[in-house]
């Protein structure tokens, strides 16, 4: 290439493959877009040329459909779920929660009339459904079973949660299987004994939630007593154990958005982050309802492609902010902003898709998804009733995204990491940010990699 020459770009998202060439191979290659030619009239490139850009599918026979390609990736990817599998399960020890969060698509709470824990029939019937799975053949590929604790508020019922980890923790160990153990949690009930209680539970990643600063927090995370929960949960922040690592998600809005700087000054002056960044990291969450439960203003919501962009500057600020802390402190260790490639989709939900995924709710209703836990005429069955041959073949597991014209028609599909199948069934699909920034974030990778080369 002549040093004058200026470069460009190819990109395909099948092949999921990046090509340099020049500006004007470019222009000639786009001439020929979408139409049918032989390999030796295009005489702009010479034969390596040619072969590199078959090999990376930038140039394709007419007769290839790239659509049928996909559609046979993502179907042989589903088709190879139901053969292997993996073990993960959602249990909620109690729906009743001690927050009352506008947002929340599980709808209103009241923690007083609506306690309800999990009992120990649940727990035998799911420790006798393991082991009658475990004793087939399909589940010898299985290495790990996952639990996550989920809600309302499990911390609600630390009893539930400490008596039926140690009966899976025996089952997985007599197994000869690995067991991690998850939590969601507000982070109001995060005392030095629960935090005890879930380190000796093998709860290796608790998420909690802080949605801005004390000024709005409150306010979208009310407590069912009317009492204030931000300070609560910086305190308990502060007591992390060694070998839990801790999600703190912040679900942006527009009202939240101009507290955050405010948020992470007090993460700071708690001694939470960037001190422990080896333990907890804030990141932003995309703010999503549900019509069943969520009461609040949907005009404070931020558009998918918004949202996008406000993460990307909330990541530098983190960067920023990380290594400003570091120098001062002097650290000798320094923060980047991680840059991404494209990976190929698993066009599959770890619950949804697969056989060994499910959500068992407090009362022993089985379900496919965390989100209509409290639909029970929507459950798929009872843990009483539980056959697995039926999550093999349903409405979750036989969902095919390529029926909606919104993912065959896009160009980023093979590299789509929507993997939701809820959020299809809603008809509120969250698009990954390639869909909207592909050529802005490849360029920034190109540069980072190989730009100086």
């Amino acid at each position: 290439m002549q040093a004058s020459e200026e470069l460009s770009l190819i990109y395909n998202s099948i092949s999921n493959s990046l090509c340099e060439t020049t500006s004007n191979k470019v222009k000639d290659i786009k001439r020929i877009k979408d139409k049918e030619f032989m390999l030796h009239d295009i005489v702009f490139l010479d034969q390596e040329e040619k072969r590199i850009l078959l090999k990376h599918s930038m140039i394709i026979d007419s007769e290839i459909n790239e659509k049928e390609i996909v559609g046979k990736l993502i179907s042989n990817q589903k088709k190879l779920n139901k053969q292997m599998g993996s073990f993960s399960i959602i249990l909620l020890p109690t729906n009743a929660c001690n927050m009352d969060c506008p947002y929340c698509f599980e709808g209103k709470k009241d923690n007083e009339k609506n306690f309800h824990t999990m009992d120990d029939h649940i727990l035998s019937k799911l420790i006798e459904m393991l082991e009658k799975e475990f004793d087939k053949p399909i589940t010898n590929s299985i290495k790990r079973l996952f639990i996550e604790w989920y809600g309302g508020e499990p911390l609600l019922a630390p009893d539930i949660i400490e008596r039926f980890s140690k009966k899976l923790i025996e089952f997985a160990s007599s197994k000869s299987i690995s067991y991690r153990g998850k939590i969601i949690t507000n982070g109001t009930l995060l005392s030095k004994e629960n935090w005890n209680l879930l380190k000796n539970c093998q709860v290796s990643n608790v998420q909690i939630t802080l949605d801005g600063d004390n000024s709005i927090h409150n306010k979208k995370r009310p407590l069912c007593n009317e009492k204030d929960s931000y300070y609560t949960i910086l305190e308990n922040l502060q007591h992390i154990p060694e070998g839990i690592f801790v999600p703190i998600r912040i679900n942006v809005d527009r009202e939240i958005l101009p507290t955050i700087d405010s948020l992470l000054d007090d993460l700071s002056s708690y001694n939470i982050w960037p001190h422990k960044a080896n333990q907890c990291r804030p990141y932003l969450a995309f703010k999503d309802y549900n019509e069943k439960g969520c009461t609040e203003d949907k005009t404070i919501y931020f558009r998918i492609k918004e949202f996008y962009q406000i993460e990307n500057e909330f990541k530098q600020n983190l960067v920023n902010r990380y290594n400003a802390w570091a120098q001062k402190n002097e650290i000798n260790k320094t923060a980047r902003k991680r840059i991404d490639y494209p990976r190929r989709g698993s066009y599959t939900c770890a619950l949804a898709d697969l056989p060994y995924g499910i959500v068992i709710d407090e009362k022993g209703y089985i379900h496919k998804c965390m989100t209509p836990v409290n639909e029970i005429e929507d459950s798929i069955t009872h843990i009483d009733n539980l056959d697995f041959n039926t999550f093999i073949y349903n409405d979750w597991a036989d969902f095919d995204r390529m029926k909606f014209n919104q993912c065959t028609d896009c160009k980023i599909l093979p590299v789509c990491t929507e993997d939701c199948t809820e959020r299809f069934l809603r008809n509120t699909t969250k698009c990954p940010d390639w869909k909207f920034f592909i050529k802005d974030k490849i360029l920034s990778y190109y540069q980072y990699h190989f730009a100086n080369a």
